[in-house]
């Protein structure tokens, strides 16, 4: 950041802000004691997916009903995500070519 005495200023903190809307404001003062300032806002979001890893060569067996049960778990080998913990990711199964389900 510049000071008044490194003028051309040193590379600054990157800061650590959450998801969100934000403002930064900039004041400029000349040696002249005028001052001017320039807002600008911006929003930090996520725009990474999760990263699923499904376990290869899954088979399963359909009982004597025709019906077989299957959990969106028991094909999943992990799942993450950058900013949701492990915990509170939610999984689900839909056929292809279906929608996904409504929130």
């Amino acid at each position: 950041m510049p000071t008044p005495n490194n003028q051309l200023g040193s590379p600054g903190i990157v800061p650590q802000l959450p998801y969100g809307t934000h403002k930064i404001k900039w004041t400029i003062t000349d040696g002249c004691g005028n001052e001017t300032y320039c807002e600008y806002t911006f929003v930090v979001k996520d725009c990474k997916a999760p990263t699923v890893v499904c376990f290869n060569g899954l088979s399963v067996n359909i009982m004597p009903t025709q019906m077989v049960v299957l959990w969106a778990t028991d094909f999943l080998q992990y799942a993450e995500d950058n900013c949701t913990p492990t915990s509170k990711l939610k999984y689900a199964i839909r056929r292809a070519g279906q929608a996904p389900a409504s929130r």
